[in-house]
């Protein structure tokens, strides 16, 4: 292995709507709508928000990704 670490990012959204639908919009959002549907789906995940919803509105949800780099030998 040639190196790794880690990135911490901020998800941030304006507004509660803009981060529902930016997650709706993803992969993950689309098996949620195709299993439960999108009323369901955008449903479950204003409520999931909330705990990440600021005083001012806008929706921060931090998270670290980790990475790896390899190198093929020559």
């Amino acid at each position: 292995m040639a190196g790794a670490g880690e990135v911490t990012l901020a998800w941030a959204h304006p507004d509660r709507d803009s981060a529902v639908r930016a997650v709706l919009a993803s992969g993950g959002g689309a098996m949620a709508i195709e299993g439960a549907g999108e009323a369901a789906a955008r449903s479950a995940l204003e409520r999931a928000v909330d705990p990440f919803t600021l005083p001012d509105g806008r929706v921060e949800m931090w998270n670290v990704f980790r990475y790896a780099i390899g190198r093929r030998p020559h």
